[in-house]
């Protein structure tokens, strides 16, 4: 018998990057929790995807309150900042301005450049 330990999980699936059984009813219920919300309702949980909300619960391995509390944070600051009128242009001109880029060295697979971005000068200038 080999040793198994070295292999992920096949419900894991690490390369296509899909949830796991309890991530999908954890996506569900975070999803449900944020509906029911008495200050953000239907309307919030509408405008994000699965895929969206999913980074809440990987981050919070899977605690629905934990994953919830990042996420009402998350939405505040999004309203806040007003994300949503944000172009790419004006992001990418705000982090030029605050000198905000660091380059990290090396390429990806792509070939391109791997740069790091301090994204709190760019919001708070």
């Amino acid at each position: 018998m080999g040793d198994k330990s070295s292999s992920p999980p096949a419900a894991v699936a690490v390369d296509d990057n899909v949830l796991t059984s309890e991530e999908e009813a954890a996506v569900r219920d975070l999803r449900t929790r944020i509906e029911e919300s008495k200050k953000r309702g239907i309307d919030v949980a509408a405008k994000y995807t699965n895929f969206e909300l999913a980074k809440f619960i990987i981050v919070a391995k899977c605690n629905v309150e934990k994953a919830y509390k990042r996420f009402k944070n998350f939405h505040k600051l999004r309203l806040k900042h007003k994300f949503d009128e944000l172009s790419e242009e004006d992001v990418l001109k705000s982090a030029r301005k605050a000198g905000a880029f660091i380059g990290l060295g090396g390429r990806d697979k792509q070939g391109r450049a791997i740069v790091c971005m301090d994204t709190v000068s760019c919001f708070f200038l």
